[in-house]
This record gives structure tokens, sequence and C-alpha cells, in this order.
């Protein structure tokens, strides 16, 4: 235990820093000190996968938070080297695509009841629907996709199946299991920094918004990686 809290204690240290070095000017420091926060909540799953005996829903969530890790630097770096903005955005954007989808098919291994087929399809329409009524009435939400609306999208589509998904098989499995209730208040955290996030790139975002979408998204992450310490 002691071990977790230091983790997420360096996490947090390490994300204030990063948000206050956002704020006032990036850098490459900055980019720096965002890798060592992000590195906080992989180094906790790692650490916690190991502790609990290597449980299979740990493999995917130590991927996923990985791969966040890989995203969060990619598309730090962008600020940096503006030269290369279109190529950071979209290693980003993949990394995070692929997490989410490693993370989901996580949750579906582990938690899946044979039988419960609306929770395998009913969470990906109602996504499906989401990203529609976001990417529809984006004007109403002062968005403006441009010409990235369909990765815009397809992005919404698997952030959105993250959190549905999830809450879907919390449903199906009774509300039962703590591990699975962590992983589902991380998911939404989750959704609501992207879609905070969405104000940054696509809209015009205040300074409360652009360090709220960072606290989200971090709470999220270390949510989903202490969530191994109940198994």
């Amino acid at each position: 235990m002691l071990v977790s809290i230091l983790l997420m204690s360096f996490g947090f240290v390490f994300m204030v820093l990063f948000i206050i070095g956002k704020v006032v000017n990036y850098s490459l420091k900055v980019t720096i000190v965002k890798g060592l926060a992000s590195s906080m909540f992989v180094a906790l799953a790692i650490y916690l996968f190991y502790m609990k005996g290597c449980p299979r829903l740990g493999a995917f969530l130590i991927a996923g938070s990985t791969l966040g890790f890989v995203g969060d630097i990619l598309l730090g770096l962008k600020r940096t080297f503006t030269n290369k903005t279109s190529l950071f955005n979209y290693g980003g954007l993949l990394s995070f695509l692929i997490g989410h989808v490693v993370f989901i098919v996580g949750l579906y291994v582990t938690y899946y009841n044979k039988g419960h087929v609306a929770a395998a399809i009913v969470p990906f329409v109602v996504a499906i629907l989401f990203s529609v009524s976001v990417v529809k009435f984006q004007k109403y939400l002062n968005l403006n996709f441009g010409n990235k609306g369909l990765p815009t999208f397809i992005y919404i589509i698997l952030v959105a199946s993250f959190s549905f998904s999830s809450f879907a098989l919390l449903i199906s499995n009774s509300f039962h299991g703590v591990p699975l209730i962590m992983i589902t208040v991380g998911a939404f955290f989750f959704l609501n920094s992207d879609l905070l996030l969405c104000k940054t790139y696509f809209g015009k975002s205040n300074i409360f918004e652009g360090v709220l979408y960072s606290i989200l998204y971090y709470i999220a992450q270390f949510l989903i990686a202490f969530s191994l310490f109940f198994l």
C-alpha cells in the first residue's frame, strides 16, 4: 500500500508541476514533467500487477496505460516541435485509440457474462449515437472540427465506448467488484476530460477548462491503475 501511495503522490506532484508549466510557458521541460507524471500511473499498474500475482486484467491495464503514456509524450512534443504538429497529433491520437481498444477488450475478457448480449451491443450503439450528436451539433457546443471530423468522430466513439461498456458490464455484474467500479468511474472521468480537450483543440477554452481536463485525465488513469489493488 505504501508504494502505491508514494507513486500516486509523486504522480500528483508532477501533475501539478506540469499544469503550472503548461499555463505559464510550455517547453520541452514541461513535456518531460508531463511524461514523469504519466509514468507514475504506468509504474503503479506494473507494481500492482506483480503484487497481485499477474492477473489477466492487469496485463490489459498496463498495455492501455503505457499507450496513454506514449500518447501524452507525443501530444506534448507537438507543442515543442511545431513544424511536426500533425505528425505528433495523429501519433498521439492513434496511441490513445489503441489504448482504449485494449482497455475495452480487457474489460470484456474479464467481466463479460455469456448470454448478456445487450452488454456487448448496446454500449457501442449508444457510443456511436453519442459521437454523432457531438459532431452534428458541434457548432452549438462552440466547436469546429473542420477537416478532422472523421478521426474525431472515431475517437469519440472509442472513448465513449470505454465508458458505456464499463457501465454496461457493471450492470450485468450486479454492481459487484470494486475494480470494475473504479474502472467505470475512471472511464467517465476520461470521457469528460476528452470532451473538455475538444474545446482546446477545436474551440475556445479558458484556463480553468485547460487545467480541469488535465486533472480529470490523471484522476482517470490513476483510478484505472489503482483498481488492480482490489483484485
